[in-house]
């Protein structure tokens, strides 16, 4: 019987567990085989030497762009983001974002543009710096609006994503210290029906942090973890409706984090089946 088919006969709570750790070994086991058979890959490391950086940079959220080949880096806090062409290696900037200080496990760090996501034709840059998220032609490489993620800069942008299913940008976020962190524990939604001029939208309620994501626009599903509880959450694109521990029919093993019934995945490595 495969994997998915039990699961959705359904068992018991200890079967259930004993199932589910076998499916999670199964499927690693594929992986790790498929690792140790494969080919010698033909590749080149390559250091690309950032514009501007005198010593180390903070890097966070990269973002490939298969319509232009590029490779966008924000550089946080150099105050620019890197833009890499795949073919060449040539190093476009974009500059000018703000740099500032926020807390940081105890400690004040200067922070800038620390994420990007893909949209229609831009780019969506999020600046912990200032706590604006920005709006960079994908071409051009011109400066658009920037627009603050909260109307009293409490939170800066973590993780930026766009989520072509809705036309909404959405980002987890943090806060500017540690006086204020019930204020970063939702998922903040921009509406962006118009690419170039984001509005602001709504917000959904989380448990902790959001932190690890992905978008299954077929199926209409944003999944996370929360980095407080270390457990997903799965957000209805359309509905925007936190399950907070899952669906009500969820089981959950602590060490692989699954979430049911019909569609299941690890929910640290965002794979989904």
């Amino acid at each position: 019987m495969k994997c998915a088919d039990a699961i959705r006969d359904g068992t018991s709570n200890t079967k259930m567990k004993k199932l589910l750790l076998a499916c999670a070994l199964w499927y690693a086991n594929i992986d790790i085989a498929s690792t140790l058979n494969a080919p010698a890959s033909n590749y080149e490391l390559k250091p690309i030497s950032l514009p501007g950086a005198t010593g180390a940079v903070a890097l966070d959220y990269f973002a490939y762009d298969p319509a232009t080949g590029k490779l966008w880096v924000p550089a946080s806090n150099t105050g620019s983001v890197d833009v890499i062409d795949q073919k060449t290696d040539a190093v476009s900037q974009v500059s000018g974002f703000k740099t500032g200080e926020i807390e940081r496990r105890g400690r004040k760090v200067t922070l800038g543009p620390t994420a990007a996501s893909i949209g229609d034709g831009v780019v969506y840059i999020g600046n912990r710096g200032d706590a604006t998220l920005c709006v960079i032609d994908a071409k051009t490489l011109a400066c658009g609006e920037c627009v603050p993620l909260s109307t009293d800069y409490s939170i800066t942008p973590d993780g930026v994503l766009y989520v072509a299913a809705t036309k909404e940008v959405w980002i987890t976020t943090r806060p500017v210290s540690s006086s204020n962190v019930e204020a970063a524990k939702a998922q903040q939604v921009f509406d962006a029906s118009d690419p170039r001029h984001l509005k602001r939208k709504t917000k959904t309620p989380l448990d902790g942090l959001g932190e690890g994501y992905a978008a299954d626009n077929g199926r209409g599903l944003f999944t996370q973890t929360s980095k407080a509880l270390g457990r997903p959450s799965r957000l209805m694109c359309e509905r925007r409706k936190s399950f907070r521990n899952g669906t009500p029919a969820a089981r959950m093993l602590v060490a692989w984090r699954w979430t049911l019934p019909e569609n299941f995945f690890l929910s640290r490595a965002a794979i989904t089946s």
